[in-house]
């Protein structure tokens, strides 16, 4: 993607600004606009949780590893993880069955 002259004032627009500040001015100008979450964010916020969008995976070695939901969640398939993947360290060949 090659940025436009429009990416490049918003880029360097917000650069000059905190998150609140830029979020404030938008609000002022009643530009719609919200923060992106990071995982982090994503794991403590309370909608996510009340939705059921973090999903707890027990994993082979016996602990538990916090992780999103799948998305979109629809009511008749509403998706998820069987586990946690392969353990650490076992070849690919071995995952396969070639070895």
């Amino acid at each position: 993607m090659v940025p436009t002259r429009t990416d490049a004032a918003i880029g360097a627009w917000t650069r000059q600004r905190s998150l609140d500040d830029a979020l404030a001015a938008l609000a002022v100008a009643r530009v719609p606009a919200g923060k992106v979450f990071t995982i982090e964010d994503i794991s403590h916020n309370e909608q996510y949780r009340e939705r059921g969008m973090m999903q707890t995976l027990h994993l082979r070695d016996g602990s538990d590893l916090k992780v999103p939901s799948v998305v979109p969640r629809l009511s008749a398939t509403p998706g998820g993880f069987r586990g946690g993947g392969p353990q650490l360290g076992i070849p690919a060949r071995r995952l396969n069955g070639w070895a």
